[in-house]
This record gives C-alpha cells, sequence and structure tokens, in this order.
C-alpha cells in the first residue's frame, strides 16, 4: 500500500504515525486509569475503617482483661472514634446488627435509633446491606447514594464496615466517590491537549522535510533523462549484435530438433530395457525360492534315509532275539527227548519243560510281529525318500527353465543397447553441428559484449535512479502509469 502513495502522503503518514499511536495508548489507558483511582478510594477506605477498628478493639481487650468496666471502656471507645477524622471532613460510625445507630458524631440526633429503614434515593436500605455484609462475612464494602454535608443532593459513596464480634458493633466509614470522574476528565483534556499540540509539531515537521526533499528528487530526474539518452544510443549497437546471435540460434533450434527426436528413440530403448531388466530380477527371485524350497526337500529326504537306518538297527536286534529263542529252543528240546527217554513214571518232569518251550515260542512270535511291523516302517521312509526325490528333480527342472528365460531376456537387453549406442552415435552428431554453430554465436557475442558492458553501466545508473524517483516521488501506482505513457524526451517531476 505504501508503494502507491506519493512521497509527500508518506510524510504526512509518518508524521501522523507518533498522533496515532499516542491516541491508541490513550484509549488504552484511560479505563485502567479509572480502575486504578476507584480501586485507590477502596484501599483507602478500608485502610482508615482497619484502623478505626483497631481502636475499638483496644477497649474492648481492655474490657475482657477486667482493666477497664465494660460501659467504661466502650463510652471511651465512641469518644476516641468520635474524634478522629481523616481526608478533611470523613469520619467514623458505630452502628450494631439490629441495625441501630449506636454513635454518629456528626448526625448525633441519630444516636439509638433504629436503622432498618434508612435508605438511599435508590430505596437501598444501606444500614441492613451493612450489618447483612458483617453477618455473612465479618466485613466488606457496601455502596449507596448519600448526599455531602451542606448538600443536600445525594453522590456515589462507598462505605467499609467490619464486625467486632464480642460487642456486635459495626464500625464504617465512607468516602464520596464522585470526584473519581471528575478527575478523569481533568486527565482526559489535558491528555487532549497534548495530543493536540503533538499533532501539529508532526504535521508542521512533516511538510518542512517533504520540502527539503524535493530539490534531491528533481536532480535525480536530469539524472535519468542524461542517461535514457546514453541508453538509446548504446541500443543500437545491441540491436545489430542481436540480429545475428538470432539467425545463429535458428540453426541451433534445427539442430536441437534432430537431437531431440533421437533422445526420444533412446528414451524408448531404455524404457524396454528396464522392462526386460525388471522381468529378469523377478524370475532371478523366482529361481531363488525354488532353490530354498530344494533345500528342504533335499533335508526330508536325509531325515527319511535315517529314519530307514534306525528302523534298520531295530531289525537286526529283534533278529538277534529271535536266534537266542531259537538256541535256547534247541536246548529244551533235546533236554525234552532226554527226558522222554528216562520218563518212565517221571513224566512230570517232561510237563516242565514242554511248557518252557511254549513260552520260548510265544517270545518267538511277538519277536517276530515286531519285526514285521519295523520291516513295514522301513518301507514307508523308503517311499518318502523315493517322493522326496522326485520333487527335488521337478525343482531342479523349473530351475533350469527359468536360467533359460533369464538367459533369453540378457540377450534382448543386449540387443537393445546396441541400438542405445545407435542413438548416441546421432546424438554426437548433433552436438557437433551444435558446437559448431556456438563458435559462431561467440564471434558475435564478442563483439555485442564490449557495446553491452557500456550499457550495463549506463543500464545501472538510470535503474538506481529510475528506482529512487519512483519510489520517493510517484509511489508504484503511478510509476507504472507514466511508464506505460511516455510523452517526450523532458517531463516535470511533481514532488507534492
Amino acid at each position: 500500500m505504501l508503494e502507491r502513495m506519493k512521497l509527500s502522503t508518506r510524510i504526512i503518514v509518518l508524521g501522523l504515525m507518533p498522533v496515532i499511536l499516542f491516541g491508541s495508548l490513550f484509549f488504552w489507558l484511560l479505563p485502567k486509569l479509572k480502575e486504578r483511582m476507584y480501586d485507590a478510594k477502596y484501599a483507602t477506605t478500608r485502610n482508615v475503617v482497619e484502623g478505626a477498628w483497631s481502636v475499638v478493639s483496644h477497649y474492648q481487650k481492655l474490657s475482657a482483661s477486667g482493666e477497664m468496666d465494660e460501659n467504661q471502656a466502650k463510652k471511651a471507645a465512641m469518644a476516641a472514634l468520635g474524634a478522629m477524622r481523616y481526608g478533611g471532613n470523613e469520619y467514623f460510625w458505630i452502628n450494631d446488627l439490629e441495625p441501630r445507630m449506636i454513635m454518629h458524631p456528626i448526625q448525633t440526633a441519630l444516636d439509638g435509633t433504629s436503622l432498618s429503614e434508612k435508605a438511599d434515593p435508590n430505596g437501598k436500605r444501606l444500614f441492613v446491606e451493612m450489618a447483612n455484609t458483617c453477618r455473612a462475612k465479618g466485613e466488606g464494602f457496601v455502596d449507596y447514594m448519600w448526599p455531602k454535608p451542606g448538600n443536600p443532593v445525594p453522590v456515589p459513596k462507598i462505605s467499609y464496615v467490619k464486625l467486632l464480634k464480642d460487642w456486635s458493633w459495626v464500625i464504617g466509614s465512607g468516602i464520596y466517590i464522585d470526584d473519581v470522574e471528575r478527575e478523569v476528565g481533568q486527565v482526559y483534556r489535558a491528555i487532549i491537549i497534548a495530543a493536540s499540540i503533538i499533532t501539529f509539531l508532526c504535521m508542521g515537521l512533516a511538510l518542512f522535510m517533504a520540502r527539503s526533499i524535493a530539490v534531491p528528487v528533481v536532480r535525480i530526474a536530469l539524472g535519468i533523462e542524461s542517461g535514457a539518452d546514453q541508453v538509446t544510443s548504446a541500443s543500437g549497437h545491441v540491436s545489430q549484435a542481436s540480429q545475428s546471435l538470432a539467425e545463429g540460434a535458428s540453426e541451433q533450434a534445427s539442430n536441437i530438433e534432430e537431437i531431440s527426436s533421437s533422445l526420444e528413440e533412446l528414451t524408448a530403448m531404455t524404457r524396454q530395457n528396464a522392462q526386460n531388466s525388471s522381468r529378469a530380477d523377478s524370475m532371478v527371485r523366482d529361481i531363488d525360492g525354488k532353490a530354498k524350497e530344494c533345500g528342504i526337500s533335499m533335508d526330508r529326504l536325509g531325515h527319511a534315509v535315517k529314519e530307514i537306518h534306525g528302523s534298520a538297527e531295530e531289525t537286526v536286534k529283534i533278529i538277534r532275539t529271535i536266534d537266542e529263542i531259537a538256541f535256547q529252543t534247541n536246548l529244551l528240546a533235546l533236554n525234552a527227548a532226554v527226558e522222554a527217554a528216562r520218563a518212565g513214571d517221571a513224566g512230570k518232569g517232561f510237563a516242565v519243560v514242554a511248557e518252557e518251550v511254549r513260552n520260548l515260542a510265544q517270545r518267538s512270535a511277538q519277536a517276530a510281529k515286531t519285526t514285521a511291523e519295523i520291516i513295514t516302517g522301513s518301507l514307508s521312509n523308503s517311499e518318502k525318500g523315493v517322493q522326496a526325490t522326485e520333487q527335488v528333480r521337478g525343482i531342479i527342472s523349473q530351475i533350469s527353465q527359468g536360467i533359460e528365460q533369464v538367459t533369453h531376456l540378457i540377450g534382448e537387453v543386449s540387443a537393445a543397447s546396441g541400438e542405445q549406442a545407435k542413438g548416441i552415435d546421432q546424438i554426437n552428431q548433433g552436438v557437433a553441428q551444435l558446437n559448431s554453430v556456438t563458435q559462431g554465436n561467440a564471434a558475435t557475442a564478442e563483439e555485442t559484449a564490449a557495446t553491452t558492458q557500456e550499457l550495463s553501466a549506463q543500464a545501472d545508473t538510470l535503474n538506481e535512479m529510475v528506482i529512487q524517483l519512483k519510489c520517493l516521488v510517484e509511489g508504484r501506482k503511478a510509476s507504472d502509469s507514466r511508464n506505460a505513457t511516455v510523452q517526450g524526451p523532458r517531463s516535470r517531476v511533481n514532488a507534492f
């Protein structure tokens, strides 16, 4: 926003800023000042009542200790409190919780009378309110309307009351607060006067500064006019050099189109290579998974072989047991034959031997059965081993197929790489042509450089002056308007 203001407007705004800030600060502080003044009135009232209460409490303590009779102590306390004054004509009074006036130093006719119906012009029964405050909290503020001595018109007043419980006395005093508004008005008028003086001073200073800046601004305008003429002369040389650069740029554009076409082909090949590489990566991952499955199957095969081996060992042990049983059976059979030969009446011995032979035969049968089960388990484990072997073979076959596919993809990648090489050759040719044109442009640029240096120096000076002039005199909006409609080589600069 400030960029669009004229120089004089900016200076005037600058001069008004302290006034605005001062006014804002005043309106912000005025309520706080008024609140502080009221707080001071309340604090003063409370402090003086606390002091008066201490005096009466002193006499009450003397009565409680027996040093004084209670009636004497009360009379002494009323006399002391009736004689006390502060702030000129401010006084203290005593009433009880009935409420009934105990002592009033100014309106003595109220002493001993009931205050229940005593009210201010707004109908507020102020002494009843004081008694209720002391019953509830023991002390507190009460605000009401009350006339000043010698003036019948009621004005705002605040009183602070505090209860002396042992005697049921309410000690109180009040202060008129109508003077607070008067003091605030005086402060307000003083600040308005000060603000007016400051406003006139700031405006006068702002106008003086605006006029003192006008002369340097005019000098800047004249410098801009001189620089503009020099820039115009240098612009002719720059124009010729720019024409040559334009022709070279046209040739460069043609070569760039060819390079762009080659780059498009190279990009397509690169994408194909990327896709093939992705597929190759996926297949390699699959092959890796199959290899892991092959390892698992080999583990299963090894485990099955171990089980077969264990079964074979158990079979050997059982066969040995059967062999031992057969041997013992043969011996017992021999003994039975001998006993039979001797039998005669001793046939009982043969019966014992025959029973033993029967037991051995049962053991032989059990061992044979166990042997059969173990052999069956061995056959089952052998079959598992065969199945695992078949799985390994299938996985190996899949791995072989995957390897073949990867080999095929690698061949495609190689072919694409060859095509990329061709595209790169075309790019190199285009770059060579572009380099030739660039050399021609470089020669032209050398001629342009000398002129450009002179033009740059003048342009820098012109730009600095233009920036200063536009920012200080016309503002952004007026400056843009002037640049759009330039009329004649000379023009006046209006500073105000």
